[in-house]
């Protein structure tokens, strides 16, 4: 007879994409991020860094709507308390913009010097036509089997919520055009 199974832990993707009735202008989105892609923007210079590929970005009222509408609806799915990772907006949101020919390289959003203010949630939304791009892989282990791979695309306006220790990556952008990712951090 068995007493109780306890889950250990959990580490998941999910995608989905936010409600059509919620009104956010997604080219008003992109302009926004667009605005704010300068050098000066970027979150790291250390070129073996995963932040060199992350600019801050300042409020927009629509990144906020989209930013409540996943942390809400994935409080009623799964019963959960996401929030904010903490009242400094540009540790929550920031953006990439992927060039033709490069790619995201192997990384996870958990600082090991500082599990405090690591997020356990994260999430990219794609703010570009979906033809030909590159996808997202993520990299984990399911106890004995080892070095796997999800392999997701990414789609125009809808977002993928991952565990924020993934370690994940994008595959060379093979297009002509910018990829323009929009990347919230949440905590539980």
């Amino acid at each position: 007879m068995f007493e109780n199974k306890k889950l250990l832990s959990e580490t998941f993707v999910i995608r989905g994409e936010v409600d059509k009735v919620s009104k956010v202008d997604y080219d008003a989105v992109k302009s926004h991020i667009l605005l704010h892609y300068k050098k000066e923007n970027y979150l790291s210079d250390n070129p073996v860094f995963y932040k060199k590929d992350h600019f801050k970005i300042e409020f927009h009222q629509h990144i906020q709507w989209i930013s409540d509408y996943i942390r809400d609806m994935f409080n009623v799915e799964y019963e959960k308390h996401l929030h904010t990772l903490n009242q400094n907006y540009e540790d929550n949101v920031s953006a990439i913009v992927l060039q033709p020919n490069h790619s995201l390289i192997t990384h996870n959003h958990i600082n090991p010097y500082d599990l405090d203010c690591s997020p356990d949630v994260s999430c990219y939304l794609n703010l570009t036509e979906d033809e030909n791009l590159p996808k997202l892989v993520f990299e984990y282990d399911d106890h004995r089997k080892k070095e796997l791979r999800l392999i997701q695309k990414l789609f125009k306006n809808k977002f993928v919520l991952f565990s924020s220790s993934l370690n994940h990556y994008t595959m060379r952008n093979e297009t002509d055009k910018e990829i323009i990712l929009l990347c919230l951090k949440y905590s539980l």
